[in-house]
């Protein structure tokens, strides 16, 4: 019998569903899983825009050590998730 692999490259913040989608639940999700897949960040808006606003409040940073097609978000020193 063959096998078959599926993978998703869906991170727990592209999961977040409507009205759940908030600073504070985006950085939850990132303190449980802090990877978000550059194919979330080109597709989802919402997302990216969210991202770049918590990087801008200087609450989290791309720490830059994550493989294609991952991004990992790390936690300031003065971020407490």
């Amino acid at each position: 019998m063959d096998r078959m692999i599926l993978c998703s490259f869906a991170g727990g913040a592209a999961k977040l569903k409507g009205r759940d989608r908030t600073p504070d639940n985006i950085l939850a999700a990132l303190a449980l899983n802090p990877r978000v897949s550059c194919f979330d960040l080109s597709e989802n808006a919402w997302l990216r825009d969210m991202i770049s606003a918590l990087e801008k409040a200087g609450l989290i940073h791309d720490d830059r050590k994550e493989p294609y097609p991952w991004v990992r978000y790390t936690f300031t020193k003065d971020t407490q998730p």
